[in-house]
């Protein structure tokens, strides 16, 4: 089992196109039984206060306030959140 969990993480990890990786994903899991179609990440309710203190920073990152934007991304983090910056905007999640 710990090899064929293995196997399973390397194909993951791997260049196979994302439609080969998830079939191949999907046959593994008929052998193993993970049950890897039913799952689905659990979403996590942010509070609108932590949503709004979010939405203040990424308006003065938005003008080039960058002091006020850390101060804003520290309180998100005092508060217990985390924020990851990408090309498609800010997510927010609890922290741990």
């Amino acid at each position: 089992m710990p090899r064929a969990l293995a196997l399973l993480w390397d194909l993951v990890r791997g260049e196979l196109p994302p439609a080969v990786r998830k079939e191949t994903a999907l046959q593994f899991d008929a052998v193993l039984g993970l049950q890897l179609a039913q799952w689905k990440p659990q979403q996590e309710a942010v509070p609108d206060e932590i949503m709004i203190l979010v939405r203040q920073r990424q308006k003065a990152r938005a003008d080039r306030r960058w002091k006020e934007a850390d101060a804003l991304r520290e309180q998100v983090v005092a508060a217990g959140f985390e924020i990851e910056d990408t090309p498609r905007g800010s997510r927010v999640r609890k922290q741990g």
